[in-house]
């Protein structure tokens, strides 16, 4: 069994600097092994009013983060690969694993929030091309990362004699973790991560997707390299009913593609909710179905972070 990572996504969507780094500092001190931001220039939950709420750029935010803090990993979750040429966020990330000395980890999926892309001008080409895209620039990417000199001409990106100085501290890169639920993804995440994130499935699904990609791996001699993590809705309540309450509310407002298709007790088999103990026994599920890596998406109270690690986190890691 690999060892079980365990880290954070919070959404900076309505939240002051100085809020985010207070969850970044608890995060810390409680024990987590990472904490991640979204990479996104408006809530996701849209409205007149939200679009006006505290956005803070992701890797922006990130390094200044590295200063506030000093041995939890950081990164994106994911940085949408449309919003920069993959030779300049080879640059970025080298950057905050550099300041951070050596703490950066690099989430990357192919984008999909359509309003943003079109009211900030980038284009929103169909999905098989925003795939197509991310294929090429995760070689650029790992290259940029990896070797002294880059050459590269695909169908979408070209780079020239590109070089990437200073190189990251992390050898031979920072960790890259891609994900999705579609086998185009998930097959790009198999040959080029080191993390395949597997996203919105029930812990049943998320074996079977597993299963998948396990024999797609063997192909490719990289069985032995990757491992698995999973992201998706988490809630901690009292009970069942309060956690249903709220996820309602959630799946309600959603913008995600994927959630905006789903019933709600499709939902709601995907989510990590209720209490402590509901948490935890529907995290081993996805600890047993191969799952080594945990991001939940947490957007509660801060003080709620303690309580999870000792509660969750621990028992989930013996």
């Amino acid at each position: 069994m690999s060892m079980i990572r365990f880290g954070l996504q919070f959404s900076q969507a309505g939240k002051s600097f100085d809020e985010i780094k207070q969850l970044f500092r608890i995060s810390e001190e409680a024990g987590y092994d990472s904490a991640w931001l979204i990479d996104h220039f408006y809530p996701t939950v849209p409205s007149e009013e939200s679009f006006r709420e505290d956005m803070l750029e992701c890797f922006t935010t990130l390094a200044a983060l590295t200063r506030e803090t000093t041995s939890i990993r950081l990164g994106p979750l994911v940085a949408c690969n449309s919003y920069r040429y993959p030779s300049l966020l080879a640059k970025m990330i080298a950057s905050i694993d550099v300041i951070s000395g050596g703490r950066a980890e690099l989430g990357l999926g192919a984008g999909w929030y359509k309003e943003e892309y079109l009211s900030y001008g980038i284009p929103f080409p169909k999905f098989s091309i925003r795939v197509e895209q991310m294929g090429e620039a995760l070689q650029i990417i790992k290259e940029m990362l990896t070797k002294d000199k880059v050459n590269f001409s695909g169908k979408y990106y070209r780079v020239v004699d590109a070089y990437n100085y200073p190189r990251p501290v992390q050898k031979p890169h920072p960790p890259i973790l891609v994900g999705g639920r579609n086998e185009d993804v998930l097959k790009l995440a198999a040959k080029y991560a080191d993390y395949i994130n597997i996203l919105q499935v029930s812990p049943k699904e998320f074996k079977e997707k597993v299963e998948i990609i396990d024999d797609y791996l063997e192909t490719l001699e990289r069985k032995n390299e990757v491992r698995y993590a999973w992201t998706g809705p988490f809630y901690i309540a009292k009970d069942e009913e309060e956690a249903k309450k709220a996820l309602k509310r959630r799946i309600k407002s959603s913008k995600y593609p994927a959630t905006a298709k789903m019933s709600f007790e499709e939902y709601f088999q995907r989510a990590v909710s209720g209490s402590l103990d509901d948490c935890l026994t529907k995290l081993q599920e996805f600890k047993d179905a191969g799952a080594s890596y945990f991001i939940p998406s947490f957007r509660q109270n801060g003080g709620l972070l303690k309580i999870l690690y000792d509660e969750v986190v621990k028992p989930l890691k013996n």
